[in-house]
Protein backbone atom coordinates (compact mmCIF):
# COMPACT_ATOMS: atom_id res chain seq x y z
CA UNK A 1 0.00 0.00 0.00
CA UNK A 2 1.05 3.64 -0.37
CA UNK A 3 3.45 4.91 2.27
CA UNK A 4 3.93 8.63 1.58
CA UNK A 5 1.07 10.99 0.74
CA UNK A 6 0.86 14.66 -0.17
CA UNK A 7 -2.51 16.35 0.31
CA UNK A 8 -3.00 19.63 -1.56
CA UNK A 9 -6.01 21.17 0.17
CA UNK A 10 -6.61 24.07 2.56
CA UNK A 11 -9.97 22.91 3.97
CA UNK A 12 -8.80 21.52 7.30
CA UNK A 13 -11.82 19.32 8.09
CA UNK A 14 -11.41 17.61 4.71
CA UNK A 15 -7.69 17.11 5.33
CA UNK A 16 -8.44 15.52 8.71
CA UNK A 17 -10.94 13.14 7.10
CA UNK A 18 -8.41 12.14 4.43
CA UNK A 19 -5.77 11.47 7.09
CA UNK A 20 -8.14 9.20 9.01
CA UNK A 21 -8.84 7.16 5.87
CA UNK A 22 -5.14 6.96 4.99
CA UNK A 23 -4.28 5.66 8.45
CA UNK A 24 -7.03 3.05 8.21
CA UNK A 25 -5.64 1.72 4.93
CA UNK A 26 -1.90 2.13 5.42
CA UNK A 27 0.65 1.12 8.02
CA UNK A 28 2.16 4.28 9.58
CA UNK A 29 1.93 6.44 6.42
CA UNK A 30 3.83 9.70 6.10
CA UNK A 31 1.24 12.40 5.35
CA UNK A 32 2.20 15.94 4.37
CA UNK A 33 0.06 18.91 3.39
CA UNK A 34 0.51 21.71 0.87
CA UNK A 35 -1.80 24.71 0.67
CA UNK A 36 -1.27 25.50 -3.01
CA UNK A 37 0.21 24.07 -6.20
CA UNK A 38 3.55 25.84 -5.98
CA UNK A 39 4.14 24.53 -2.47
CA UNK A 40 3.16 21.07 -3.72
CA UNK A 41 5.63 21.28 -6.59
CA UNK A 42 8.46 22.24 -4.22
CA UNK A 43 7.61 19.41 -1.81
CA UNK A 44 7.52 16.87 -4.66
CA UNK A 45 10.84 18.10 -6.06
CA UNK A 46 12.50 18.05 -2.64
CA UNK A 47 11.20 14.60 -1.73
CA UNK A 48 12.36 13.19 -5.06
CA UNK A 49 15.80 14.80 -4.70
CA UNK A 50 16.12 13.27 -1.22
CA UNK A 51 15.16 9.85 -2.65
CA UNK A 52 12.04 9.64 -0.49
CA UNK A 53 9.38 10.51 -3.11
CA UNK A 54 5.66 10.70 -2.55
CA UNK A 55 3.71 7.83 -4.07
CA UNK A 56 0.21 9.35 -3.77
CA UNK A 57 -1.04 12.88 -4.37
CA UNK A 58 -4.58 13.85 -3.29
CA UNK A 59 -5.46 17.23 -4.69
CA UNK A 60 -8.57 19.40 -4.50
CA UNK A 61 -10.16 21.27 -7.38
CA UNK A 62 -12.85 23.74 -6.42
CA UNK A 63 -14.48 26.81 -7.92
CA UNK A 64 -16.67 29.66 -6.62
CA UNK A 65 -20.41 29.13 -7.25
CA UNK A 66 -20.42 31.98 -9.80
CA UNK A 67 -17.28 32.32 -11.88
CA UNK A 68 -17.24 33.63 -15.45
CA UNK A 69 -13.61 32.50 -15.77
CA UNK A 70 -14.32 28.92 -14.66
CA UNK A 71 -13.11 27.40 -17.96
CA UNK A 72 -9.83 29.33 -17.87
CA UNK A 73 -9.27 28.53 -14.19
CA UNK A 74 -9.76 24.83 -14.86
CA UNK A 75 -7.29 24.94 -17.76
CA UNK A 76 -4.71 26.59 -15.50
CA UNK A 77 -5.24 24.05 -12.70
CA UNK A 78 -5.05 21.15 -15.17
CA UNK A 79 -1.73 22.45 -16.46
CA UNK A 80 -0.41 22.70 -12.91
CA UNK A 81 -1.41 19.07 -12.27
CA UNK A 82 0.29 18.06 -15.52
CA UNK A 83 3.43 19.83 -14.27
CA UNK A 84 3.30 17.91 -10.96
CA UNK A 85 2.93 14.64 -12.85
CA UNK A 86 5.85 15.61 -15.08
CA UNK A 87 8.02 16.13 -12.00
CA UNK A 88 7.32 12.52 -11.00
CA UNK A 89 5.61 10.32 -13.62
CA UNK A 90 5.15 7.41 -11.20
CA UNK A 91 3.06 9.55 -8.84
CA UNK A 92 -0.55 8.39 -8.44
CA UNK A 93 -3.03 11.28 -8.43
CA UNK A 94 -6.54 11.50 -6.98
CA UNK A 95 -8.56 14.63 -7.71
CA UNK A 96 -11.29 15.73 -5.31
CA UNK A 97 -13.78 17.91 -7.19
CA UNK A 98 -16.47 20.02 -5.54
CA UNK A 99 -17.98 20.77 -8.95
CA UNK A 100 -18.99 17.27 -9.93
CA UNK A 101 -20.53 17.26 -13.39
CA UNK A 102 -18.60 20.13 -14.97
CA UNK A 103 -15.19 19.34 -13.52
CA UNK A 104 -15.26 15.56 -13.83
CA UNK A 105 -16.37 15.72 -17.46
CA UNK A 106 -13.52 18.08 -18.27
CA UNK A 107 -10.97 15.96 -16.41
CA UNK A 108 -11.98 12.91 -18.44
CA UNK A 109 -11.01 14.63 -21.66
CA UNK A 110 -7.60 14.52 -23.35
CA UNK A 111 -6.39 11.45 -21.42
CA UNK A 112 -5.69 13.68 -18.44
CA UNK A 113 -2.92 12.10 -16.30
CA UNK A 114 -4.87 11.31 -13.15
CA UNK A 115 -5.85 7.99 -11.60
CA UNK A 116 -9.10 8.84 -9.84
CA UNK A 117 -11.79 11.52 -9.64
CA UNK A 118 -13.97 11.80 -6.54
CA UNK A 119 -16.88 14.20 -6.90
CA UNK A 120 -18.74 15.92 -4.10
CA UNK A 121 -21.39 13.84 -2.35
CA UNK A 122 -22.44 12.24 0.91
CA UNK A 123 -20.28 9.16 0.27
CA UNK A 124 -17.20 10.93 -1.09
CA UNK A 125 -14.92 9.83 1.75
CA UNK A 126 -16.10 6.23 1.40
CA UNK A 127 -15.39 6.50 -2.31
CA UNK A 128 -11.95 7.95 -1.60
CA UNK A 129 -11.17 4.83 0.40
CA UNK A 130 -12.23 2.67 -2.54
CA UNK A 131 -10.28 4.85 -4.97
CA UNK A 132 -7.04 4.51 -3.00
CA UNK A 133 -7.42 0.74 -2.96
CA UNK A 134 -8.23 0.56 -6.68
CA UNK A 135 -5.42 2.76 -7.95
CA UNK A 136 -2.92 0.90 -5.77
CA UNK A 137 -3.96 -2.20 -7.75
CA UNK A 138 -3.23 -0.32 -10.96
CA UNK A 139 -6.84 0.55 -11.81
CA UNK A 140 -8.52 3.91 -12.32
CA UNK A 141 -11.56 5.05 -10.36
CA UNK A 142 -14.35 7.48 -11.15
CA UNK A 143 -16.84 8.52 -8.49
CA UNK A 144 -20.15 6.67 -8.60
CA UNK A 145 -21.76 10.09 -8.48
CA UNK A 146 -20.31 10.72 -11.92
CA UNK A 147 -21.48 7.35 -13.21
CA UNK A 148 -24.99 8.25 -12.02
CA UNK A 149 -24.84 11.48 -14.04
CA UNK A 150 -24.72 9.36 -17.19
CA UNK A 151 -26.96 6.49 -16.08
CA UNK A 152 -30.09 7.89 -17.73
CA UNK A 153 -28.25 8.77 -20.95
CA UNK A 154 -26.37 5.53 -21.63
CA UNK A 155 -28.13 2.22 -22.28
CA UNK A 156 -26.98 -1.38 -22.05
CA UNK A 157 -26.91 -1.41 -25.86
CA UNK A 158 -24.58 1.60 -25.81
CA UNK A 159 -22.21 -0.21 -23.47
CA UNK A 160 -22.25 -3.28 -25.74
CA UNK A 161 -21.60 -1.05 -28.75
CA UNK A 162 -18.55 0.54 -27.14
CA UNK A 163 -17.33 -2.85 -25.96
CA UNK A 164 -17.51 -4.14 -29.55
CA UNK A 165 -15.73 -1.03 -30.84
CA UNK A 166 -12.65 -2.08 -28.86
CA UNK A 167 -12.09 -4.94 -31.34
CA UNK A 168 -14.58 -4.65 -34.21
CA UNK A 169 -15.23 -2.32 -37.13
CA UNK A 170 -18.60 -0.60 -37.48
CA UNK A 171 -19.51 -2.82 -40.47
CA UNK A 172 -18.85 -5.92 -38.35
CA UNK A 173 -20.90 -4.53 -35.46
CA UNK A 174 -23.80 -3.89 -37.83
CA UNK A 175 -23.77 -7.57 -38.85
CA UNK A 176 -23.60 -8.69 -35.20
CA UNK A 177 -26.56 -6.47 -34.25
CA UNK A 178 -28.58 -7.82 -37.19
CA UNK A 179 -28.01 -11.42 -36.09
CA UNK A 180 -29.14 -10.45 -32.58
CA UNK A 181 -32.28 -8.77 -33.99
CA UNK A 182 -31.25 -5.44 -32.45
CA UNK A 183 -33.14 -2.47 -33.88
CA UNK A 184 -31.28 0.44 -35.46
CA UNK A 185 -28.49 -1.88 -36.59
CA UNK A 186 -27.60 -0.15 -39.85
CA UNK A 187 -24.19 1.43 -40.26
CA UNK A 188 -25.74 4.91 -40.39
CA UNK A 189 -27.74 4.25 -37.19
CA UNK A 190 -24.64 3.03 -35.40
CA UNK A 191 -22.67 6.08 -36.55
CA UNK A 192 -25.45 8.35 -35.31
CA UNK A 193 -25.41 6.64 -31.90
CA UNK A 194 -21.63 6.94 -31.68
CA UNK A 195 -21.96 10.66 -32.45
CA UNK A 196 -24.54 11.02 -29.67
CA UNK A 197 -22.32 9.18 -27.17
CA UNK A 198 -19.28 11.29 -28.09
CA UNK A 199 -21.32 14.45 -27.49
CA UNK A 200 -22.71 13.06 -24.21
CA UNK A 201 -19.31 12.33 -22.63
CA UNK A 202 -17.42 15.03 -24.57
CA UNK A 203 -15.17 12.61 -26.46
CA UNK A 204 -13.35 13.78 -29.58
CA UNK A 205 -12.81 10.36 -31.14
CA UNK A 206 -13.90 6.74 -30.87
CA UNK A 207 -10.64 5.94 -29.10
CA UNK A 208 -11.31 8.60 -26.48
CA UNK A 209 -14.92 7.40 -26.19
CA UNK A 210 -13.69 3.91 -25.31
CA UNK A 211 -11.25 5.31 -22.74
CA UNK A 212 -13.96 7.42 -21.07
CA UNK A 213 -16.41 4.51 -20.93
CA UNK A 214 -13.67 2.41 -19.33
CA UNK A 215 -12.82 5.17 -16.81
CA UNK A 216 -16.50 5.52 -15.92
CA UNK A 217 -16.61 1.82 -15.09
CA UNK A 218 -18.97 0.78 -17.89
CA UNK A 219 -16.54 -1.68 -19.49
CA UNK A 220 -15.74 -3.86 -16.47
Amino acid sequence: MFTKILIVEDFESLVKAIKIIAKELMYTPIIDQAFDYEEARIKIQTAKANQVPYDLLIIGLSFPPIDIDKEQKLIEKKELIRALKKEQPSLKIIVLSTDSKYCAEKLLQDNFPIDAVITDGKDNMKELKTAITEIYKGNTYISKTEQENYANKITAKDVELIRLLTSKKIKEISVIFKTQNIKACSISSINQRIKYLKETVHAKSIGELIIIFSQLGFLK
